[in-house]
């Protein structure tokens, strides 16, 4: 599964520091660094390198094990799209913990772990984002190219950091670095200003966008702590990003819940050093739709510690050079079959966190109108075999879909579309409900080229029921007002007449909103429980 390279926030250098100076006395700030692998080659003079470290297999786990110091399947995240990239609600994030004491807390960078509340990261304890959405999304900066926000989010974190000159608190900033650009220029100028003392900076990076599972686990961790680091050492054995949120929390004396990672405090003042044996369980995910979690326990996994690799049934010595490396699980059985038993005993404590889906909830005042889009879908319910949300996971893939609708030829050979998103209604109520092709932000000569709609009859399914309306020929967008009960709701929406035949194509874009009290009664709540079949 490929990684995406983490691009925003230029050299903010002698601005952040010189603001960072004012809120010093206060308490320890934090500014939480992801960068690329170039960026940490040469991290500077005061701040530890890890020899070993390892980090999740994709965009989605490496910030949930950065944020939540948990396995991300413990978090819930088991993909980057398809809705099984929400973080679950009660996985407690570095965020949270920061606001409950009294830091101010900002997000300079991408959001992987959900769009809709309770996965905001406004709901896991930002006060305030710039650029959250990723690069390419399919909606909040449509028609942006893919790093044109980096200047954004630089602009924003600037300005954001000199408010917080004037009010003496401690902050949290979780940052992306720009691509390839070093991280070292930062830190002289921290020296230079007098200004280390008072600040934290954790920096991850990965060493490769193109690096494939499990060779992408292997990453960047530095850390410049004052007071621990002015050695600028290295340190020897295994760490992981799991171990970020613990050092930070005990670093800032945060209530913070026990995890997968280990405090690195002791390990940086030089007063312990890295546990020996050490085993990091690592899970490629990525299983398709509605799969049980099961079918994959066994697929796309890697153990290890600071020796040895466990892949599947392949087990690698990583003290010899990659190309002396060869499978010694037949030579070393024993030891191999011990860590496969461990392998189980971990996937069967993590199991119960990816086998519940996290819901987007609708209907709650904290987001009245919510947005859904094809990137969230889980498989379609109403075409078993039609593309999913792989066919729009981005921009660019939407966009060629749409062409390809556009485009009589080209749909005669276009499979059905659709997917269905995974609601917790908390009100029931009658709901507004819009659809479309493409998302409001969109121009109006591109709806008029690409978002136009066909004669014929849009569908949308909660659950059971099913509402039908029709759609009027050169539509661009078509809203509707239905019923929803409360509790978890599978809700599909797609439209008929688009293409050849039978098949249909799915509302890439939907919004929802409660409008008042239901305008129908319950159809469930018509059914006599004792009534009897004729």
């Amino acid at each position: 599964m490929p990684m995406l390279a983490f691009r925003p926030l230029a050299a903010i250098a002698n601005a952040v520091v010189f603001l960072l100076a004012g809120v010093a006395a206060a308490g320890p700030n934090v500014v939480l660094v992801r960068a690329d692998g170039k960026a940490l080659a040469e991290p500077g003079a005061g701040v530890a390198r890890f020899s070993q470290a390892v980090a999740g297999p994709t965009v989605a786990a490496d910030q949930a094990e950065l944020l939540s110091g948990r396995h991300e399947f413990a978090c819930g995240v088991s993909h980057v799209r398809e809705g099984r990239n929400f973080v679950r609600p009660d996985a407690t994030l570095l965020p949270e913990a920061f606001r409950r004491a009294g830091y101010r807390t900002a997000l300079a960078g991408e959001w992987r772990l959900g769009s809709a509340l309770p996965c905001r990261a406004v709901d896991r304890g930002f006060e305030e984002t710039f650029g959250a959405e990723p690069d390419g999304a399919l909606d909040g900066r449509w028609g942006v190219a893919a790093g044109s926000t980096a200047e954004l989010r630089k602009r924003e974190a600037l300005r954001w950091l000199g408010e917080r000159a004037g009010d003496r608190k401690p902050f949290f900033l979780a940052v992306d670095w720009p691509a390839g650009e070093p991280l070292a220029g930062l830190l002289r100028e921290l020296d230079r200003l007098g200004l280390a003392g008072g600040t934290i900076v954790v920096a991850g990076g990965k060493p490769s966008a193109d690096a494939a599972f499990p060779e992408n686990t292997t990453a960047a961790l530095a850390i410049r702590w004052p007071g621990r680091t002015d050695d600028g050492r290295t340190v020897e054995g295994l760490a992981s990003w799991l171990d970020v949120a613990p050092t930070l929390a005990a670093a800032c004396g945060l209530e913070f819940p026990a995890g997968d990672g280990i405090d690195l405090g002791p390990v940086l003042a030089g007063k312990a050093e890295l546990p020996s044996g050490r085993k990091v369980f690592l899970h490629a995910g990525g299983w398709p739709g509605d799969d049980s979690p099961e079918r994959h326990a066994s697929q796309g996994f890697a153990v290890r510690d600071e020796r040895w690799l466990l892949s599947g049934l392949e087990f690698f010595d990583l003290t010899k050079p990659a190309a002396e490396r060869a499978n010694e699980f037949e030579s070393h059985a024993g030891l191999a079959t011990a860590w496969l038993r461990d392998y189980g005993a971990w996937w069967r404590r993590v199991l119960p966190a990816v086998q519940e889906p996290v819901r987007a909830i609708v209907g709650d005042a904290r987001q009245p109108v919510v947005r859904l889009t094809a990137a969230d879908w889980w498989p379609s319910r109403e075409v078993a075999q039609a593309d999913g949300a792989a066919a729009c996971r981005d921009q660019a893939a939407l966009l060629g879909l749409l062409e390809t609708l556009a485009d009589p030829g080209k749909a005669a050979g276009q499979a059905s579309v659709s997917g269905h998103w995974k609601l917790q209604v908390a009100n029931e109520g009658h709901y507004r409900i819009t659809l479309a092709k493409l998302p409001p932000e969109a121009g109006e000569a591109e709806r008029k080229r690409l978002g136009t709609l066909r004669a014929g009859t849009v569908h949308l399914r909660a659950g059971k029921f099913e509402l039908r309306s029709a759609v009027l020929e050169n539509a661009t967008a078509v809203t509707v007002g239905m019923d929803l009960p409360q509790g978890a709701v599978e809700f599909e929406t797609w439209f008929d007449g688009q293409l050849p035949g039978e098949r249909i194509v799915g509302a890439f874009f939907v919004g929802l909103e409660r409008v008042g009290d239901r305008k129908l009664p319950d159809p469930a709540s018509l059914i006599r429980p004792d009534a009897k079949k004729p």
